[in-house]
């Protein structure tokens, strides 16, 4: 008897959002948009508030709402927050997401020598099977020979958002601002320069008022902060490294790039990141600042602009290599092949750049647009890590500085610089870090 499970899946959410719908809409799809300042297509895909690409950014709702890319396939893929469930579509007020085919085989004598099962966890999610799922069987029995075969299909499968993901936490010391401008300023960081609200000089955020609406920076490194979560801070980047020539293969403007962390701050440029190269004869070089030791390479290269296909970073055209864990600091610097003499007529620059891996796709257009460097900078960020202090969480809970509250656990850094995060525990939400710790 053979039993084959194959399961299609679609989302199912309800959620109310006033500032997004439109008075005189009665359809979410014509008005739904990603939040200002954030990407809203995925290859083919179209991303919705609130749902947000990239992980933990603060483009989504939460966590859960996340699409996280994968741009090493080709077509790029996405998924859904914390689950391995690959989003096809999201339309109206579904999601079609990907599962994989369950089977079970038997033999005559009714035994099942191999067999593959499916299982989806929304454990720890915003979402919930609602009652528009249907179990559907197909096949038939031969009771004689006592030997069957089904095809069971599960359709569709649809989930509900939890209210409980909406309602707001604890975020900052009690009288201390919780948002610097739209950005949301958790403790351990606090708003204002040795004003008492963060847990230490290093988590200090310098809110600047000579924007509109403010903008907030890290006091230490002067790094314009785009979104703190749980472990990561996105930065805006601070340039891109470019070289561009002539016709004749004269050198017509260069820039490196040099950014440095200080050693002795909680911050470390996360793997999230990637070192991506686009030109078509390019070579670009990573190196530790303080040592010259090479740290990662890139080569990009194509010889004519039809070489060069949408979403692709292998080589042709876009390159992407990663960075080693706990990276300080760098120095960024670009050659060529052939200073670019055979592929002037389309390409006159070569740029290198350190950038989340999910918020940069590239585009056949890239190789000749005169406001690449000035995009990239405003819409692809770095990210860094953040931990508390330097030591493991063995070493720090014996001191009376242990950031940890109640109901939450100590999680090492694995940079292998040190330092520790917070979590709450299983079945706790809230801030880790303030009193009286996670709640149930």
């Amino acid at each position: 008897m053979n039993l084959v499970l194959h399961i299609t899946v679609f989302i199912f959410f309800w959620l109310h959002l006033p500032l997004l719908l439109a008075d005189n809409s009665n359809t979410a799809t014509a008005t739904i948009t990603a939040k200002p300042g954030c990407q809203s297509t995925w290859g083919n895909l179209t991303v919705p508030y609130p749902f947000g690409i990239g992980v933990n950014v603060s483009c989504s709702l939460n966590p859960s709402f996340n699409i996280n890319c994968d741009t090493f396939s080709d077509p790029p893929k996405a998924f859904l927050g914390t689950t391995d469930l690959e989003v096809t579509a999201i339309f109206d007020n579904k999601i079609w997401v990907k599962n994989s085919l369950a089977s079970v085989c038997y033999d005559k004598d009714g035994n099942a020598p191999t067999d593959n099962l499916v299982s989806i966890s929304l454990i720890n999610t915003s979402f919930s099977p609602s009652t528009e799922n249907q179990l559907t069987v197909i096949g038939a029995c031969n009771m004689q020979q006592k030997a069957c075969i089904l095809l069971i299909l599960w359709l569709p499968f649809s989930f509900s958002i939890s209210k409980q993901t909406i309602n707001n936490s604890t975020i900052a010391l009690p009288g201390c601002p919780t948002k610097c401008g739209n950005i949301s300023v958790p403790y351990p960081f606090g708003i204002g320069l040795d004003a008492g609200c963060s847990i230490g000089p290093w988590y200090d955020i310098n809110c600047s008022k000579s924007f509109n609406p403010p903008k907030p920076f890290l006091s230490r490194t002067n790094g314009e902060i785009i979104d703190i979560s749980e472990t990561k801070i996105r930065v805006k980047s601070n340039g891109i490294a470019y070289r561009c020539y002539n016709q004749t293969g004269g050198i017509t403007r260069e820039c490196p790039t040099v950014y440095g962390i200080d050693e002795t701050s909680p911050f470390n440029f996360s793997n999230e990141n990637k070192f991506i190269v686009v030109g078509c004869d390019d070579v670009s070089y990573m190196a530790k600042v303080a040592t010259d030791n090479l740290i990662s390479s890139c080569a990009a290269i194509c010889s004519k602009n039809s070489d060069l296909s949408d979403g692709s970073c292998s080589g042709i055209g876009c390159c992407q290599n990663s960075i080693p864990k706990g990276l300080k600091n760098y120095i960024n610097f670009l050659n060529s092949y052939g200073n670019h003499t055979k592929v002037s007529s389309f390409n006159r620059c070569g740029y290198s750049f350190l950038g989340e891996q999910c918020r940069y796709r590239f585009h056949p257009s890239d190789v000749s647009d005169s406001n690449f460097e000035h995009r990239i900078v405003e819409t692809v960020p770095m990210v860094f890590d953040w931990v508390i202090g330097n030591q493991t969480c063995a070493e720090a809970q014996k001191s009376s500085l242990f950031a940890c509250q109640e109901n939450s656990i100590c999680v090492d850094s694995d940079t292998g610089l040190g330092g520790y995060h917070c979590d709450c525990s299983k079945g706790y939400k809230g801030n880790p870090y303030l009193r009286p710790g996670c709640q149930g």
